[in-house]
């Protein structure tokens, strides 16, 4: 008698076997998908926050350039809703080129530096009244035309949050907005996405 020895049986997909440790074609692609995606999305933020940013900086540089204006960096928020710290106003370089009235803005020297107020009154004398928007009362003294270093021309706003952010001592703000400016710089051209297939 003879004993007949059947052939290994090689398993079929349909049966479910050897599946242990196999990757799912379908799944991955799914996955390099939505990687792709969140990707592009970030790349699109990154590059939406660059533009604006250099947009905003040109117009610092570019007037400061072509009309000789001087930007100041607000401090504080006395001038809100109109100003607040962190932006940028642009003055020319003598207020002697424009008429300083009642509703001017003007940056002029303080005890403690440079104000950036509105004239709220002119004396005969030739001195100015000064008070920011959002205080009730008007600055301790009068300004005298010496005092004033520049009048408002053209305002970028937040452009000059670093530079607050340093003068005023906060640091860790400062590092965090320089990290994700990086960040965002490294990210922006990565953003090109790739044909999956």
């Amino acid at each position: 008698m003879t004993a007949t020895i059947s052939p290994p049986r090689v398993p079929h997909p349909a049966d479910g076997a050897g599946r242990v440790g196999q990757v799912d074609p379908a799944g991955g692609s799914r996955l390099s998908r939505r990687r792709g995606r969140i990707h592009a999305v970030l790349s699109m933020v990154s590059w939406l926050y660059l533009t604006v940013l250099g947009c905003l900086a040109m117009w610092v540089l570019g007037v400061g350039v072509f009309l000789g204006w001087t930007p100041h960096v607000t401090t504080s928020n006395s001038m809100a809703p109109v100003l607040h710290a962190g932006d940028i106003v642009l003055t020319s370089s003598s207020p002697d080129e424009v008429t300083l009235a009642v509703g001017s803005i003007v940056v002029y020297e303080g005890a403690d530096g440079e104000v950036v107020h509105r004239i709220t009154e002119v004396t005969d004398d030739g001195a100015y009244h000064t008070r920011g928007d959002a205080n009730r009362d008007e600055d301790a003294s009068p300004v005298n035309r010496a005092q004033i270093v520049g009048a408002g021309r053209l305002l970028v706003p937040f452009i000059g949050l670093p530079i607050h952010w340093l003068r005023s001592g906060d640091t860790t703000t400062f590092a965090l907005w320089l990290v994700l400016t990086l960040l965002a710089v490294v990210v922006a051209p990565s953003g090109r996405t790739r044909r999956v297939t």
